[in-house]
């Protein structure tokens, strides 16, 4: 990946390139490549990605895994229930009552068995006399227990 972020080094446009397409900056550290006479290509920078699908196929993996799974299934299926005896929602005991969730079940964009997120991102500036961005990012599975889905282990990067 480019020092500066403009590209990967991937695919058959970039793969090739020994130097940024749109900055020009060296895409090996030129210290490696110069002590040890060009042999040693090492990245000045890479970027490493956790993919989100295969993390959601582990949490069913397991028979706790898949029993904690079921939360929201039982929660939204409570919901309607408590909607249709009562014609409202008395308690609002977790995101999963709010009428968003509640409209695309109704609409079929959420099925029993999908994975629901949430996405939460937050920025910041590490440096007070330096331009540079840092964002961090994690996603929050609302099938958990909200006793359940905040804690460390349940949250994805």
């Amino acid at each position: 990946m480019c020092i500066k972020s403009c590209h990967a080094y991937t695919g058959p446009i970039f793969g090739p390139l020994t130097h940024c397409y749109y900055s020009g900056e060296p895409r090996y550290d030129p210290h490696v490549l110069e002590a040890t006479g060009g042999k040693v290509k090492r990245p000045q920078q890479v970027f490493h990605t956790m993919p989100l699908g295969p993390q959601l196929q582990a949490q069913r993996s397991t028979l706790e895994g898949a029993q904690d799974m079921l939360y929201l299934k039982d929660t939204t299926e409570s919901i309607f229930v408590e909607l249709k005896r009562k014609k409202r929602i008395e308690i609002y005991k977790d995101t999963l009552y709010g009428t968003k969730h509640r409209d695309a079940v109704k609409a079929g964009d959420i099925g029993e068995d999908d994975p629901v997120l949430v996405l939460s991102v937050d920025g910041a500036q590490l440096y007070r006399d330096k331009k540079s961005d840092c964002w961090i990012y994690i996603w929050i599975l609302l099938n958990l227990s909200p006793r359940k889905r905040y804690k460390k282990r349940y949250i994805f990067p």
